[in-house]
């Protein structure tokens, strides 16, 4: 059977076999907010979460469970980790971490808009900035600095020196096709939806709704 459980957190945890080395399959359970009607158009499945992160998530179950007669003989532990509320404060993973996980190896089910296997990934990072100022008359603003407009500054300073990070990264394991795509945007002052459609839409399979 599946030593399996659901901690505190809402995390669902399995494993199969004991020891090192630990392979983890991570993926998680929530979605954005919003609805997306269901459907099913030949091989492809719609609706919220479809991709983001429902089908790595089915395809890991599936890998996990097909090891189910091996249980016994599995060099090592592999581990099914879903975890909760990735779409918002990770509280799944930071509950997780705090508490020591660590595998030896962590296959991640997230979509990469690449077609290989993506070794790194882009993250966000959060601020909190306080901005304290002394009070002074309405009539007088000039007695004090105005913690609203030293925000601004700050947020256009932050703006300049990010606006020079570009995703490298992404762009290498795109289709010499996708790239011709960005290429194009990058250069055109504008391009219609349609005009993409009719050149690469069209005959990839991509609705005009997709390329807006």
């Amino acid at each position: 059977g599946i030593n399996a459980k659901i901690d505190e957190a809402g995390n669902l945890w399995a494993k199969l076999g004991r020891g090192r080395p630990n392979l983890t399959f991570c993926s998680h359970l929530d979605t954005v907010p919003g609805y997306i009607p269901v459907r099913v158009e030949g091989d492809l499945i719609y609706g919220r979460g479809a991709v983001d992160a429902k089908s790595s998530l089915v395809a890991m179950v599936l890998a996990f469970t097909s090891l189910l007669d091996l249980n016994g003989d599995l060099n090592g532990t592999l581990t099914l980790l879903l975890v909760t509320r990735e779409e918002g404060d990770s509280l799944g993973i930071r509950y997780a971490l705090e508490r020591g996980f660590k595998p030896d190896y962590l296959v991640v089910g997230e979509p990469t808009n690449a077609d290989g296997i993506a070794v790194g990934y882009r993250g966000r990072v959060e601020v909190e900035v306080k901005l304290r100022s002394r009070r002074a008359h309405a009539a007088c603003p000039w007695l004090s600095p105005n913690p609203i407009e030293e925000v601004y500054t700050l947020l256009s300073l932050v703006r300049k020196e990010f606006s020079k990070v570009k995703p490298k990264i992404l762009e290498e394991r795109i289709s010499e096709e996708e790239r011709e795509i960005l290429e194009i945007i990058k250069k055109a002052k504008e391009v219609t939806v349609k005009e993409l459609y009719e050149k690469y839409g069209k005959k990839r399979g991509i609705s005009e709704r997709t390329l807006r």
